[in-house]
């Protein structure tokens, strides 16, 4: 009787640090956090400076940018949360053989992200990994290299990424995100275009 007592005690005792593990595991990812990025950026921008048809492309391989974002867990053991993020000194052009040259209606761009993300938390042997997908909208702007012109493009964003927690402070990441703008034609028109986005992430978590 006192062996199955303490058998009993000890099986409740071991489902409860269990559990008090899970809790902890689950909330790997929740608070606040920020940290910066480098991106490579591609595709159809939807701004046109000149009187042609031309499709402007946007052109950078390692332009950097910022984030900040709040994760929360759930009961069911899913994770949400939102972000802002940020890309600088994007480049475009509208003839990808002869980028930037200031002759052919190149601008300076810079795109601003929010996107709301649902995700799950896998571990890689200690180390936790949260597996996220997002959508939200997107703001793209820029103005041409060649004369003092501005203009915006807005539309929405989509894609998946994983963080692997290094610390219990400190993250790395991957992302990948595509972009669907609404910008005018030369001739006035709405124009649709997409462009993408692939980013190495690093942070910390408050």
């Amino acid at each position: 009787m006192t062996f199955d007592i303490c058998k009993t005690t000890g099986l409740v005792s071991a489902a409860a640090l269990m559990a008090g593990a899970q809790g902890v595991q689950a909330q790997s990812f929740d608070g606040l956090y920020a940290g910066i990025s480098l991106n490579n950026v591609g595709g159809d921008s939807a701004l046109n400076f000149d009187d042609d048809d031309e499709n402007y492309q946007l052109n950078a391989d390692a332009a950097v940018g910022a984030f900040v974002g709040y994760n929360h867990s759930l009961a069911n053991g899913m994770i949400v949360g939102a972000e802002l993020s940020f890309i600088a000194d994007i480049d475009g052009n509208d003839t990808p053989s002869t980028p930037n040259d200031g002759e052919d209606g190149a601008y300076d761009t810079w795109l601003l992200d929010t996107k709301f993300k649902l995700g799950t938390e896998i571990s890689a042997g200690s180390m936790p990994i949260m597996l996220y997908g997002f959508a939200g909208v997107s703001l793209l702007a820029g103005n041409s290299a060649a004369s003092s012109d501005y203009g915006t493009s807005g539309g929405m964003n989509f894609g998946l990424g994983a963080e692997l927690n290094v610390t219990d402070k400190m993250f790395v990441g991957l992302e990948l995100i595509g972009r669907q703008m609404q910008g005018y034609a030369y001739d006035g028109t709405e124009d649709s275009r997409q462009n993408h986005t692939i980013a190495l992430r690093g942070g910390f978590r408050f």
